[in-house]
């Protein structure tokens, strides 16, 4: 069980700055997320060390009841599900929705050969992602976009298709 105390916990909606509410699995992501702020990741792979996507993973359990990926810790393999399971791109200049996952990449990572470096963390609103932190293997790594894009040569935001909404105007799913 999780303790729902946290820097991060808020049952507040809308979301401060955006216009519109999250999918509510977005919004059930991002409250996960805040939830298991500062939760150790030492029973992760290499004690926590390599554990973004376990930690991840353990969030999307929490919220949804399922995981992502063949092998759910590894970044390469969550993605690849994420987007066979109908998961979308968000693509700059629309905004990331809490819930959204964020991944950067080496160039390695991207071709799926070995020496690959990646990291996966989750947005809690459009300026703030959180994320496993190998250097303490707490789940308590907390970035701006920015920074994170920074880590690695590449750089993506991938909406869950759990928190896809139909936009009633255009007959899409955003």
């Amino acid at each position: 069980m999780v303790s729902p105390v946290s820097p991060y916990w808020s049952s507040s909606l809308p979301w401060p700055g955006i216009g519109t509410v999250p999918a509510l699995g977005g919004w059930r992501i991002a409250q996960a997320a805040k939830m298991f702020w500062n939760h150790s990741s030492e029973d992760g792979p290499d004690s926590g060390n390599l554990a973004c996507a376990y930690m991840v993973n353990k969030v999307l359990k929490s919220a949804l009841g399922k995981t992502y990926g063949r092998d759910p810790d590894t970044v390469n393999s969550v993605r690849d599900d994420l987007l066979a399971q109908g998961g979308r791109r968000i693509v700059y200049p629309e905004l990331p929705q809490p819930g959204d996952l964020a991944l950067s990449f080496n160039d390695k990572a991207l071709r799926g050969i070995g020496g690959g470096t990646a990291h996966i963390g989750i947005f809690i609103d459009p300026w703030t992602i959180l994320a496993n932190s190998s250097k303490n293997r707490r789940f308590n790594q907390r970035v701006s976009p920015q920074q994170f894009a920074k880590l690695y040569t590449y750089f993506e935001v991938i909406r869950p298709p759990e928190a896809l909404q139909l936009n009633p105007q255009s007959g899409w799913w955003v």
